[in-house]
C-alpha cells in the first residue's frame, strides 16, 4: 500500500529560463553539462519524505497567500541541483483526501528566500499571483468609474472574480512604480469591503454584506464535538484598530467643496481621494482579529467562512462564556503539516461597522 500524505501531495520545481539559457552555454564547456541542461530544462519533483514541514497560509487582504516550507537537505541537492533559489517556482499540489475537508487545489509559488541552516533549506515562498500583485507597474493604469469587478478582471485577468455589485463605481489611478496589490487595499477600503486572493478566485465583498450563516461550529471544552479545540489566546487588539483608524476623513469635491463623512471624530484630518459620502463612511469598517485558536485540519477552512465559536464553562453544567461574541469571521488560515500530523491554526475577528 503507497503512503498516505495529509496535506502535501506533490512539490515540482519548475524549469527556469535563465538556467535552460545558461545550460545550453555549458554545454560546449564539458560532456558533463549536458547531463546538467537535462535536468535544468526538465521539472524536477521534490521528494515528499525529504519535507519536514510546511505551512500554508491564506489571509482575508491583501497580504497573499504565502508557504513555508523546510526540506531536508544535507548534501545541498535542492539547493545546487534543483537550483532552488530566489524567484525559483514550484507548482505544489494540495489534498486531504478521506480528511475533514477532502478538497484538492493545485498551485504556483515563487520563492522569495532560501536559506540553509543545519542540514535544513527554508524556502519562504509567496503564491505566484501574490508576487505578481506587488510586483511595481511600469506604465500607469487609469480606470474612470468602474465598478471594483471590472477593475479586478482587468487587474488579474487570470483569475475567476467573485465581487458584489455596488451603488457606484470609482475612479483609480494605478501609478507608474505603484503596486496592483496597493491600488486594491486602497478600493477595498473606499468600498467597506475585503479583497484576498484563494486557490484561484479574488474575492471582493462588502464587509456590512458578508454572508453570516454559520460554516463551521468551533467549541472549546466540550469533548464530544465535532470540531473542538483547546488552545486559544484572545488578542485583544481592537483597541489598537481604533486608535489607527481614530481620523476624521475627508475629500473635496469640485461643486460641493470640502466634505466628510457621517462618522467624523476628533482624530486627526485625512483627505480621501474618492469624494464619495458612502467612502468616506466606509474608512471605518473593518474586521478586528479578537481570537486565536488551534485545531484539527481541515482543508476547507478559508478566509471569510463564518463559525460560530463556542466556549463551554468547565463547572456550570452546559452554560456558555459569553465574553466574546458567539459569531466570528475567519481572517487568517495557517494549514501546517509536520510528518504525518496536519492541523491548523485559525485567527478569528468580528465586524465593526
Amino acid at each position: 500500500m503507497s503512503k498516505q500524505y495529509v496535506l502535501l501531495q506533490k512539490v515540482t520545481v519548475k524549469p527556469q529560463q535563465n538556467a535552460i539559457a545558461d545550460s545550453k552555454n555549458a554545454i560546449a564547456d564539458s560532456k558533463n553539462a549536458i547531463a546538467d541542461s537535462k535536468n535544468a530544462i526538465a521539472d524536477l519533483d521534490v521528494s515528499i519524505d525529504d519535507i519536514r514541514s510546511c505551512a500554508y497560509i491564506e489571509s482575508i487582504s491583501m497580504d497573499g497567500v504565502k508557504l513555508i516550507l523546510e526540506i531536508s537537505d544535507r548534501v545541498s541537492t535542492y539547493r545546487d541541483d534543483y537550483n532552488i533559489k530566489e524567484l525559483t517556482e514550484l507548482e505544489v499540489t494540495f489534498a486531504d483526501p478521506g480528511g475533514r475537508g477532502d478538497e484538492v487545489w493545485i498551485e504556483t509559488f515563487v520563492v522569495q528566500k532560501a536559506r540553509t541552516e543545519s542540514g535544513l533549506l527554508l524556502v519562504d515562498l509567496f503564491g505566484k499571483t501574490t508576487h505578481e500583485l506587488k510586483q511595481p507597474a511600469l506604465v500607469p493604469t487609469f480606470f474612470t468609474a468602474m465598478q471594483p469587478k471590472a477593475i479586478l478582471q482587468k487587474l488579474l485577468p487570470g483569475l475567476t472574480v467573485d465581487a458584489d455589485s455596488f451603488e457606484k463605481g470609482a475612479t483609480y489611478h494605478l501609478n507608474a512604480g505603484g503596486t496592483k496589490a496597493r491600488l486594491i487595499r486602497n478600493m477595498a477600503r473606499d468600498f467597506g469591503a475585503y479583497c484576498f486572493v484563494c486557490r484561484g478566485v479574488v474575492y471582493f465583498k462588502a464587509i456590512k454584506n458578508m454572508d453570516m450563516s454559520e460554516k463551521f461550529k468551533l467549541e472549546c471544552g466540550d469533548p464530544n464535538a465535532e470540531t473542538s479545540f483547546s488552545h486559544f489566546t484572545i488578542l485583544g487588539e481592537k483597541e489598537l484598530y481604533d486608535r489607527v483608524l481614530n481620523k476624521n476623513y475627508i475629500s473635496w469635491d469640485t461643486v460641493n467643496g470640502m466634505e466628510q463623512g457621517n462618522s467624523a471624530t476628533t482624530g486627526a484630518t485625512t483627505l480621501v481621494s474618492v469624494n464619495q459620502t458612502k467612502a468616506l463612511n466606509n474608512q471605518q469598517t473593518y474586521i478586528v482579529p479578537i481570537l486565536d485558536i488551534e485545531l484539527t485540519g481541515n482543508s476547507k477552512f478559508m478566509p471569510a467562512a463564518c463559525c460560530s465559536v463556542l466556549f463551554h464553562k468547565q463547572f456550570s453544567g452546559n452554560d456558555l462564556d459569553e465574553s466574546l461574541p458567539e459569531k466570528q469571521i475567519i481572517t487568517q488560515v495557517v494549514h501546517y503539516q509536520e510528518g504525518i500530523r496536519y492541523h491548523c491554526r485559525l485567527e478569528l475577528g468580528e465586524r465593526c461597522i
